[in-house]
């Protein structure tokens, strides 16, 4: 039996600043983050990636995130989950470990420094500082997601 499962923490693009006018649950991408999105989606998409399950932090900019990857990425579905806005990585392993043990690919979208600290936890690496639209993709030979924890996958390839 196959155990391979591939966990992609995705943080959201670029955003436009607040400044005082927009609250930050509100803040939508900049030109600058959908093109980028838009380049790594295309990327995944050549390499014929696909997700069984896209799980997003509700706020604007994460949702136009998975919005663009949907648009060349195959996904079975989406999860929209308010717990993810601005998350510790207690709050985002426990979504990890939530998932459906029959799916093998899991996107995961949200927010620093959340998203790093979960990608550095599981991986064991040293302290990675995920960028606005950059993707850190981890290999994890486990049956169950409920099983993961700490310095229980591998880290594969960082992509932006």
């Amino acid at each position: 039996m196959d155990t391979k499962k591939i966990l992609y923490l995705l943080r959201h693009g670029e955003a436009e600043p607040g400044l005082g006018q927009v609250g930050d649950f509100d803040r939508k991408l900049t030109e600058q983050g959908k093109n980028q999105l838009m380049r790594l989606a295309k990327e995944l998409a050549r390499r014929k990636l696909h997700f069984d399950l896209t799980v997003c932090s509700s706020a604007k900019r994460t949702l136009e995130t998975a919005e663009i990857m949907a648009s060349e990425i195959p996904c079975k579905g989406t999860w929209y989950s308010p717990e993810l806005y601005e998350a510790d990585p207690k709050i985002i392993l426990k979504v990890i470990n939530q998932t459906e043990r029959n799916f093998k690919n899991l996107m995961l979208i949200g927010h620093n420094p959340g998203i790093s600290a979960v990608a550095t936890f599981l991986s064991g690496d040293p302290y990675l500082n995920m960028k606005p639209g950059m993707l850190v993709i981890l290999e994890i030979y486990l049956d169950d997601w409920a099983s993961v924890g700490q310095n229980t996958a591998s880290l594969i390839e960082i992509m932006q």
